[in-house]
């Protein structure tokens, strides 16, 4: 192993051991800084095993399926800002971001997801306290043509979501065992209250969640 990438991989181990031995999640923005450092340069140089260890370490924190969502969701929740700033600390932006510049796409759908509920205005302003944390490991805030793209799509799939939940499954639904119109009417009324609560900014599956 040439010295600079021998020194690279005992570098990255001695921060991948700082804050996989510690509580994870809860410490601030920090331990995303690092996973990024770790896992920019184990692709860089090819230390798979310490870019597989940086991927687990972010698929914890931005989830790929429907359980890891809620978990993370119901951290946010419980969690106490950090230096003014809320769980999980990052701006989705910049999850994108370095999911893409070290083609991590496991993470990419949560980190869509999460950015559209950021208004576009806001994204096109940069002036979210997220993307003003400062680092050397600090990836781009500007939204590209393919993140506006996918941006727009996530947001519209979004709203769709939730009008089609509240549409079949208050609004149309048939109860059955159901005699009477009393079932229906209460199906109508929480579609009504419903319609009423969510927001271009609500994640559906956590309001679907709420609703059932």
């Amino acid at each position: 192993m040439a010295p600079a990438c021998e020194f690279t991989t005992k570098i990255c181990g001695v921060c991948l051991i700082c804050f996989t031995t510690s509580p994870l999640f809860n410490r601030g923005i920090q331990d995303f800084y690092y996973a990024t450092a770790i896992l920019r340069l184990s692709t860089k140089y090819c230390i798979v095993h310490l870019r597989i260890e940086a991927i687990k370490y972010l698929a914890q924190v931005w989830p790929y399926t429907l359980s890891g969502h809620d978990r993370m969701v119901e951290c946010a929740l419980k969690s106490e800002p950090i230096d003014g700033l809320t769980y999980p600390f990052v701006h989705p932006l910049h999850v994108l971001h370095l999911a893409r510049v070290t083609d991590t796409r496991l993470i990419i759908p949560s980190a869509l997801y999460f950015l559209s509920i950021y208004p576009l205005t806001d994204l096109l302003a940069r002036s979210h306290p997220k993307l003003q944390v400062e680092s050397p490991s600090r990836m781009p805030s500007e939204l590209t043509a393919q993140d506006l793209q996918d941006y727009t799509l996530v947001w519209q799939s979004r709203i769709d979501f939730i009008n089609t939940f509240i549409r079949s499954c208050c609004f149309e639904h048939n109860p059955s065992g159901c005699t009477g119109t009393q079932c229906t009417k209460a199906f109508v009324t929480m579609g009504a209250q419903l319609s009423k609560d969510w927001r271009t900014r609500t994640g559906p599956l956590h309001f679907i969640l709420q609703a059932i």
